[in-house]
């Protein structure tokens, strides 16, 4: 990518291009995804983490009843047994996620509502480093998952390792030499 700005910065005409490479540290996913109790495996993602905490999974994973908790209004979650579960959520439910994991969720599910945009991803990332394993299930998983947490009772499994790597990065500068005849 480094390569085609540079090329493209020449292209453009621009002058005394540059290039300064700096070392910087950043979360890679190393995969994670969610098993069935039929054995079928379905990929998930790990959101960015809060501050430095990532949504890595202890090594053998975490499992718990997979439960449907919608926007997570009070309405929503009321008679729900969220202790041990792991909760599909709406994304447009702000960060409600957070109430979710205190009321004891395991791990959040975010899947597409119709909801999502910057603003409601925004709210998905805390500044602290708070402990709350939430990932990304893309919307023909999702459909299968809301009917499997129909009765509250599926076990599902999941596995999740996201590394914090430092990486080489690059500054590209380039020059439009220019003249603004009132200054």
């Amino acid at each position: 990518a480094a390569s085609y700005i540079e090329e493209q910065f020449r292209e453009l005409g621009l002058q005394n291009i540059a290039s300064e490479e700096f070392a910087l540290s950043v979360p890679i996913d190393r995969g994670a995804h969610l098993r069935l109790p039929s054995g079928a495996i379905l990929p998930i993602y790990a959101l960015w983490p809060n501050h430095v905490r990532t949504s890595t999974l202890p090594a053998g994973g975490i499992e718990g009843h997979l439960i449907d908790v919608g926007h997570a209004t009070l309405a929503e979650l009321n008679g729900q047994q969220i202790e041990g579960s792991i909760a599909l959520m709406a994304f447009a439910s702000g960060n409600n996620y957070v109430e979710v994991r205190s009321l004891g969720a395991r791990a959040i599910l975010f899947y597409d509502d119709g909801g999502v945009n910057r603003s409601e991803a925004a709210d998905k990332f805390l500044q602290v480093p708070i402990d709350i394993p939430r990932f990304w299930v893309e919307k023909e998983q999702a459909r299968d998952l809301l009917a499997a947490a129909r009765d509250g009772k599926t076990v599902v499994q999941l596995a999740a390792q996201m590394d914090w790597e430092r990486v080489s990065a690059r500054n590209i500068y380039g020059y439009l030499p220019g003249l603004d005849e009132d200054m």
